[in-house]
């Protein structure tokens, strides 16, 4: 009898390893696709003298020397709204001045995303800088943690593929100097979505 119940013990043992094993937690690899993102910028910039009660007596003459962003990081949304981050090398400084005269873009750190639907990017600027021809340098003051722009943007990612995203920073519509003031309210609009295997 105590043999009996040895071997059935034994075989209770190995039956347990064996669901054990079936159903153990492995890490499930995610199919991912890679998204990379041009921003571009046009438009022009607001000139003009910005005003003395401001601290700022310079004459911007034809133009500001250089207009600065810096971009914290970007998000994209999945069409069941969570929104997943894009790692990269961030904060990134753009000079929208030198795109908007050079006619290009800069391209903004690519991240694999998981497969599936997405229908809106998340663009959030930390700082915003214009310099004068003098060198003065104003600060825009950002709201609380930064300028948050909400971007409705449909495209799909594909395992093994790559999609492509060009922004559009409208300068034009994004900064404006009322009663001796700047200020900055992002526009940035989808230039161009290109999808295709990489």
């Amino acid at each position: 009898m105590s043999t009996g119940t040895g071997r059935t013990l034994s075989a209770v043992a190995v039956l347990t390893l064996l669901v054990t094993g079936c159903t153990s937690s492995e890490p499930q690899t995610i199919s991912q696709g890679v998204v990379s993102m041009t921003l571009k910028a046009t438009g022009a910039i607001p000139s003009g003298a910005p005003s003395p009660a401001a601290g700022i007596a310079a004459d911007m003459g034809s133009g500001p020397s250089a207009v600065t962003i810096v971009v914290a990081g970007v998000s994209a949304r999945t069409t069941d709204g969570t929104w997943i981050p894009l790692a990269g090398t961030y904060p990134q400084t753009i000079d929208l001045l030198a795109l908007v005269h050079g006619g290009g873009g800069v391209s903004l750190p690519a991240d694999g995303l998981p497969e599936g639907s997405y229908d809106a990017l998340q663009v959030t600027i930390s700082s915003a800088t214009i310099t004068l021809q003098d060198g003065t340098i104003i600060a825009i003051t950002p709201p609380g943690n930064g300028w948050q722009v909400l971007i409705p943007v449909a495209f799909e990612v594909v395992a093994g593929q790559e999609t492509k995203i060009t922004l559009d920073l409208k300068c034009d519509a994004s900064f404006h100097l009322a009663n001796g003031q700047f200020r900055f309210d992002p526009d940035i609009e989808v230039d161009q979505v290109q999808s295709g295997r990489h």
